[in-house]
């Protein structure tokens, strides 16, 4: 695990209380764990979600089947991997809403199921 200092960096903060706020909830989520010496280590190993393709921000466009490639993700945030896929943000008309160009959006199938789309 990085240190808290390389944190603020990766998690684009700039407090270290914010990533021990992060840190503590991971802990209780039961994703994170301290080892005897007091280090953060993930509970469960990773899994992997496939890369679909692109989708644009904006108006609907079918996304693309195909696989690109393959990133890991913990279990704990996916729940059913078999029923997810990620799909690379083209467009900025979600940038209000914090999704900018070239982000990744995890889409779980059955979530969509249940809220009818």
């Amino acid at each position: 695990m990085p240190t808290y200092e390389e944190m603020l960096t990766l998690l684009s903060v700039r407090s270290k209380s914010v990533v021990h706020f992060w840190m503590n909830k991971l802990l209780q989520e039961g994703i994170l764990e301290k080892d005897k010496s007091g280090h953060l280590t993930f509970i469960n190993p990773f899994v992997g979600v496939p890369l679909a393709g692109q989708v644009s921000a904006g108006f609907p466009s079918p996304a693309e089947e195909e696989l690109r490639d393959v990133i890991s993700f913990d279990e704990y945030l996916i729940t059913k991997q078999e029923e997810s896929f990620l799909l690379k943000v083209d467009g900025d008309s979600m940038i209000g809403a914090g999704i900018m160009p070239d982000d990744l959006v995890l889409v779980d199938v059955a979530e969509n199921r249940k809220m009818g789309t």
